[in-house]
């Protein structure tokens, strides 16, 4: 990766915003919403080696930006949607990305076992109560709409 691409996907990972270990609390900036954007953009135009998707779980983004962000600010629906995206995006297992078969070249399967290392390393980040609370509430807000909508539709019949 070209030491351009890794400093802009540094600058859009501070542009995410930033801990306060004092007040155990994340604080969104103020473009927040696009830097999420614009990372989903970047994994799009990954190259073969996955060098942007490697990178960003070098920078372990998703266990000290992303997961924080979800639980901080789970209830604005346009940053909580684009961050889910995200994150489903980011813990895709290595195995689909590689065609579904072990790389049996050299660096190809570098990169392969990288991935599986960050993979393990979001594993770890997801054991946190509130990630999973979050994610059941909006779930259970989901559900809910789909049983209204359900019901009515039900009624009309």
């Amino acid at each position: 990766m070209s030491s351009m691409l890794s400093a802009e996907l540094a600058a859009t990972c501070s542009a995410l915003g930033y801990f306060d270990s004092k007040a155990k609390k994340y604080f969104a900036d103020s473009n927040t919403l696009e830097a999420v954007k614009d990372l989903i953009r970047y994994l799009r135009r990954d190259d073969s080696s996955h060098a942007i998707r490697r990178e960003l779980g070098e920078s372990m983004v998703l266990q000290t930006d992303l997961l924080p962000l979800l639980k901080c600010y789970w209830e604005e629906t346009d940053l909580f949607d684009v961050l889910l995206r995200l994150i489903v995006n980011l813990t895709t297992p290595a195995l689909i990305l590689f065609d579904e078969e072990v790389p049996t070249d050299k660096t190809a399967r570098n990169h392969y076992l990288q991935m599986e290392e960050h993979l393990q390393s979001y594993k770890e980040a997801f054991v946190d109560d509130d990630v999973w609370a979050v994610l059941s509430t909006k779930l259970s807000q989901i559900l809910e709409i789909v049983n209204l909508l359900f019901f009515y539709s039900s009624a009309a019949d």
